[in-house]
């Protein structure tokens, strides 16, 4: 259990967060640099910037990059947000992530919730938002970079990230990435409080 202290100086307990919701958060990571424009439209651009390899998962930085082509102020509004607020439109043209590992194994993830309850074990690969991200820009351009935590460490052979974003104009686009190389670097991942 993690010791909780309240405002009043006493201690609480609460329960340690689950490996599948976050990466450890007393490691320093190993990051391997990739680099790669996924998709390009007119108005956006998705990459992926880098993996920060953990003992029990990697997190996959990727970065947004969006131009305003004459959305209202209300769509801008609800494409900065990622497509994870909900409008009056049928759902499915929000931003979608998803990784195909090497032994045709999926995890998916396209908004909140996930779809299961926080202390909840996933069965097989677990991707959610990791800790950490953030963005800026304003009404004609908008920057934003976040991380996607997947657990646990995915098997070696090549990893597919898959990213679809209808109302953008992107449909299935992929980058793909040695698995290989993630467990190799798993060794260096070091304890930050040994």
């Amino acid at each position: 259990m993690q010791r909780l202290y309240s405002s009043s100086g006493d201690p609480g307990e609460r329960p340690a967060v689950p490996a599948w919701v976050q990466p450890p958060q007393d490691e320093l990571p190993v990051l391997l640099p990739i680099g790669e424009v996924l998709a390009r439209t007119a108005g956006t651009v998705l990459a992926v910037s880098a993996l920060e390899v953990y003992s029990t998962g990697v997190v996959i930085r990727v970065d947004s990059v969006l131009r305003r082509l004459g959305e209202t102020a209300k769509d801008w509004s609800w494409i900065l947000h990622g497509g994870f607020g909900r409008r009056e439109d049928p759902p499915g043209d929000e931003l979608h992530w998803r990784v195909v590992l090497a032994e045709g194994s999926t995890a998916e993830f396209g908004g909140f919730p996930h779809g299961r309850a926080w202390d909840e074990q996933p069965e097989g690969w677990s991707l959610s938002f990791a800790n950490g991200g953030g963005g800026g820009g304003g009404d004609e351009r908008y920057d934003q970079h976040h991380g996607l935590w997947l657990w646990p460490l995915p098997p070696e052979g090549p990893m597919e990230l898959v990213a679809e974003w209808r109302e953008r104009g992107i449909l299935e686009s992929r980058v793909t990435v040695d698995g290989a190389a993630i467990l190799a670097a798993v060794p260096r991942v070091r304890s930050l409080w040994p």
